[in-house]
C-alpha cells in the first residue's frame, strides 16, 4: 500500500509538473501573441496618422464651408433688411398717395441740425459745439423735400465777424438729419 501511495504521489507530481509546463507554455503563447512586431506597430502608427490627417483636412473644409455659410447668411440678412426698408417706404408712399387722392393735405417736414463748428485742436470747443447743437423741424414744399437727402449740408457759412473780432475760426452749419411726411 505504501508502494501504491508512493506511485500515486509520483503520478500527482508528474501531473502537476505537466500542468505547470502547460500553463507556462500557454502563458508564453499568449504573451507572444500580445507582443506585436515593430513592423505591425509602425503600420498602426501610419494608419492612425493618416486618419488624423484626413480628420484635420475635413475639419478645415468644414470651417471653410461654415465661414462661407456665415457670409451668405450675413448677405441674406442685409438683403432682407433692405427689402423690408424698401417695403416700408413703398407702404408709406401708398398711404401718402391715398391721402392725397382723398383730398387730404400732405406736409413735408425736414429735421435740421444747426451747429457751430470751430477750426481748432481744442477738444473742449468741439465738445461744446456738439452739446450746443440745436435740432428742429421745418415744413418745406415737395420739390425742396425731394431735392435734399439726409446728411446734406444746407448751409456752411464761415463766421467772419468772430474771426476778425475774437480770432475764433469756425462756421455755422445746417444739416438735414431726417425727413418725414405727415398727412393732415
Amino acid at each position: 500500500m505504501q508502494d501504491l501511495n508512493e506511485r500515486f504521489k509520483k503520478l500527482m507530481l508528474v501531473s502537476a509538473a505537466g500542468v505547470l509546463l502547460a500553463v507556462i507554455g500557454l502563458s508564453f503563447g499568449i504573451v507572444g501573441m500580445c507582443v506585436e512586431q515593430p513592423a505591425d506597430i509602425q503600420r498602426e502608427i501610419d494608419e492612425l496618422s493618416r486618419q488624423r490627417e484626413e480628420l484635420q483636412q475635413a475639419e478645415i473644409e468644414d470651417e471653410k464651408a461654415l465661414a462661407s455659410m456665415k457670409a451668405q447668411l450675413t448677405k441674406l440678412e442685409r438683403r432682407r433688411t433692405s427689402v423690408h426698408d424698401q417695403m416700408t417706404k413703398l407702404q408709406q408712399e401708398v398711404r401718402i398717395l391715398e391721402a392725397q387722392k382723398e383730398g387730404r393735405k400732405v406736409t413735408y417736414l425736414l429735421k435740421l441740425e444747426l451747429r457751430q463748428e470751430h477750426i481748432t485742436f481744442d477738444l473742449d470747443k468741439h465738445i461744446k459745439d456738439a452739446m450746443n447743437a440745436v435740432t428742429f423741424s421745418i415744413a418745406v414744399d415737395k420739390d425742396f423735400y425731394d431735392d435734399v437727402s439726409v446728411g446734406d449740408a444746407l448751409l456752411e457759412k464761415f463766421r467772419s465777424g468772430s474771426a476778425w473780432v475774437e480770432g475764433s475760426f469756425g462756421n455755422w452749419k445746417i444739416t438735414v438729419k431726417g425727413k418725414q411726411r405727415k398727412v393732415r
